[in-house]
């Protein structure tokens, strides 16, 4: 802090760590309960199982465990007088905080459902075009009709949000970031008292955000970076009077990327 005096006649410093274990963890009250297994899905009207070209279309469950979390955060605090022992008029203090995240998140997506995938609610038991003898059955899951509905994972969480309709997979969400800043305190004794103080600042953020509005595949990786610098000059010119002189200056950037993308379990066939 650019207004707190720091420093006193002797040297000294702090170091401190936290680490939270994804072992050690409660499950996220959000969070869907850990099914591990395969849901076989099923038509909306008759219960019959949905077919993927002749086979029966089985999603596996997204959360097969508890989401990871795991948080490491370390840093350190040094101050010092500077210039002679007995009677030091400068002091200097630094600091630098680091952290690193390891976690993943659970992310809810509304997909078309397999009935939705065929004209008139049709795509979970197919249409037959052709004569009696000549029908050939298609299904948006098939070869025959998969052309646009592949871009569309289909559903696996047939109790989340979005009821049946509902794809959720656990992404990645993982950050790593840093801080840091450092301080000197210098005072001047003379018909008057003043005390200057310089401070620079600066902060570094790279981190995995699993999605952005709620789209499928929207998984971005910002990086930002941030610096400040700040001066105080305060000068006693009665004891009840102070006059005070400030200057700052900051600039922030911000760079995004394309996040990791999660593949659905069953590739497009077409």
């Amino acid at each position: 802090n650019t207004l707190s005096a720091s420093g006193s006649r002797a040297a000294h410093g702090s170091l401190y760590g936290f680490f939270g274990d994804r072992r050690l963890n409660a499950r996220n009250f959000f969070d869907s309960e850990p099914r591990p297994g395969i849901t076989a899905l099923t038509r909306a009207g008759d219960g019959a199982p949905v077919l993927l070209n002749g086979a029966p279309l089985a999603q596996r469950n997204p959360v097969a465990s508890e989401t990871p979390f795991t948080r490491f955060e370390t840093g350190a605090v040094v101050s010092t007088p500077l210039g002679k022992p007995d009677s030091p008029k400068t002091f200097a203090v630094a600091a630098l905080d680091w952290q690193r995240t390891r976690a993943a998140e659970q992310s809810h997506f509304a997909v078309p459902a397999v009935d939705d995938r065929g004209y008139e609610n049709t795509g979970g038991r197919g249409i037959s075009p052709g004569t009696a003898g000549n029908a050939t059955p298609l299904y948006p899951a098939s070869l025959a009709g998969d052309a646009v509905f592949s871009l569309f994972p289909f559903p696996n969480n047939l109790s989340g949000p979005y009821g049946r309709k509902t794809y959720t997979a656990v992404l990645p969400a993982d950050a790593d970031a840093w801080m840091g800043s450092g301080k000197i305190d210098r005072y001047f004794h003379g018909k008057l008292d003043h005390s200057l103080a310089l401070r620079y600042a600066a902060s570094h953020e790279d981190s995995v955000l699993p999605s952005t509005g709620g789209g499928l595949y929207s998984a971005i990786k910002p990086s930002v970076r941030t610096r400040n610098l700040a001066s105080f000059l305060n000068t006693n010119l009665t004891p009840q009077v102070v006059n005070s002189f400030r200057f700052s200056w900051g600039d922030s950037r911000f760079a995004f990327g394309t996040g990791p993308r999660k593949k659905s379990r069953v590739p497009s066939a077409s």
